[in-house]
């Protein structure tokens, strides 16, 4: 004899009919009279599969929306049966990042040594302001003038290995190994001569979470 269960699973498999599930169920069942109350106990038993089955693909998301995440945000994006106008999906921010500031800043006239560089600055007028201070702090006086400014990136500086005339390249990069590749290239391009990485900073971005 097969038992409710039994029966269950065969029905469901049988009802494959969207729009006419409910007669082709009471077809198989037999005499509607006779098994009215099956029919209603199977109905809402596949009902309640079929939400089940529904939200956990959706997670906590709206019926037709199924989750999404990255770094730092997580939404919920429509998915393809979800009706009306395509929507953006619903993103909600943790945090945000904060750009920060790097400067290097050289004097022609002053002592050797007196250049400076500077990273994690808030600002870019911070940044250039804080990179001439310091190059004047290490003997550079009125000489010292800013000669590059960045941010969140990595800056490298190169110069010829024998050269009289004091001429430096800079160039920025989404890490160190790029940017010194490029300034190394710059250098030997322009100089004609063979090159050197002399100084290497990078100015990262900050996260903050709120």
């Amino acid at each position: 004899m097969i038992n409710m269960e039994e029966e269950f699973h065969q029905l469901r498999s049988r009802v494959t009919d969207q729009e006419g599930w409910l007669p082709n169920l009471i077809w198989a069942m037999g005499d509607p009279m006779e098994s009215m109350g099956k029919v209603a106990t199977i109905a809402l038993a596949l009902a309640a599969v079929s939400f089940a089955e529904r939200a956990a693909a959706e997670g906590n998301c709206p019926p037709g929306y199924y989750p999404q995440s990255g770094q730092g945000w997580q939404g919920c994006a429509p998915g393809p049966h979800a009706g009306g106008e395509m929507q953006a999906p619903r993103v909600v921010f943790d945090g945000y990042w904060q750009k920060t500031w790097g400067a290097l800043a050289a004097s022609a006239t002053g002592a050797n040594g007196s250049g400076a560089s500077v990273s994690g600055l808030a600002t870019k007028d911070e940044a250039a302001i804080s990179a001439l201070k310091q190059c004047r702090a290490n003997g550079g006086g009125d000489g010292c003038e800013v000669n590059f400014v960045y941010f969140n990136q990595c800056v490298a500086v190169s110069g010829p290995i024998k050269d009289d005339l004091g001429r430096t390249f800079f160039r920025g990069g989404k890490d160190i190994e790029t940017a010194s590749r490029m300034v190394l290239a710059d250098c030997s391009s322009k100089a004609g001569s063979q090159c050197e990485v002399v100084l290497t900073q990078c100015s990262e971005p900050i996260y903050h979470k709120y």
